[in-house]
């Protein structure tokens, strides 16, 4: 896969030295290690596997060669350890930019949203009216009938001046179009948001509020909430959130593989409880 579909440093390296690794089985990771000059035994497992210590730009650029990277996707690689390892908000929004401004994507691949298309994250009913335009029959904006209809069909109640504002966002962002009759549609591509960027934290906060309203008003029969609480260490956890990861988009591929007659929110939070023994030492 390109490295240009990766948001992730470690995922980019793990994927590609796994598939080094099945074309040369004899190629050891402690071989790997010493082509890229890294002395100690461990550097992999607690860089790329665990991420519990960070990666040098130098190391990223011996790791570059290592793969046989072009000009371009060392420069790829080298924003994604920025972006991967910044400190501050300010400088993971400023490394996203310039991720998204250079990944080079084929024809119908997933958009992933620049930080200047962050405000369709701003509501949760931006990305719901996206959706819900295939549901209806002719809706383009016209009347306030139409805009009653849309309205009729969500749990949550929208005004008129929601639903407008949100149908011109929408269209300024080019992510609905109006075909020849003058309706509204989906455009072709699917949006997504890098899961731990600030635009995706500011919708999962909007739809948990959301989820809070629906929960109370739907009957059990047609919603699904459920809460565990699990004692666990930093491996397991790191495999349960490549689980739910690997979960979420099987589940995406199924929806998307259906016709639709209603939308429904799926939200999965997992967060830790306790105080991290690497935070408190």
């Amino acid at each position: 896969m390109t490295i240009y579909a990766y948001l992730d440093f470690r995922d980019f390296l793990r994927d590609r030295i796994d598939a080094l690794r099945r074309e040369n089985t004899k190629l050891s990771i402690r071989e790997i290690l010493r082509r890229v000059q890294c002395a100690s035994p461990s550097y992999y497992k607690e860089v790329v596997i665990d991420g519990r210590k960070k990666m040098s730009l130098s190391a990223a650029r011996r790791f570059a060669a290592f793969l046989k990277l072009s000009a371009d996707e060392t420069v790829y690689l080298l924003l994604l350890v920025q972006y991967n390892q910044a400190a501050s908000t300010v400088d993971r929004e400023h490394f996203y930019g310039a991720l998204i401004d250079r990944q080079k994507k084929p024809a119908g691949a997933d958009h992933f949203l620049t930080i200047g298309e962050y405000g369709y994250m701003a509501e949760w009913y931006h990305t719901v009216i996206r959706e819900l335009l295939p549901l209806l029959e002719g809706f383009g904006n016209r009347s306030a009938g139409e805009r009653r209809q849309l309205a009729s069909l969500l749990r949550v109640p929208l005004t008129d001046r929601q639903i407008d504002e949100a149908i011109t966002l929408l269209e300024e962002l080019k992510f609905i179009r109006k075909n020849s009759e003058g309706n509204y549609e989906k455009s072709d591509t699917t949006i997504r948001v890098e899961q731990k960027s600030p635009a995706a934290y500011q919708a999962l906060c909007r739809f948990l509020d959301v989820g809070k309203s629906v929960i109370t008003s739907t009957d059990p029969l047609y919603r699904l909430f459920k809460v565990a609480v699990l004692g666990t260490n930093r491996d397991t956890a790191v495999l349960i959130e490549k689980k739910i990861n690997e979960v979420c988009q099987e589940i995406v591929q199924i929806a998307g593989a259906s016709e639709s007659d209603r939308l429904y929110a799926l939200n999965i939070q997992f967060f830790p409880l306790t105080k991290l023994p690497e935070e408190t030492g």
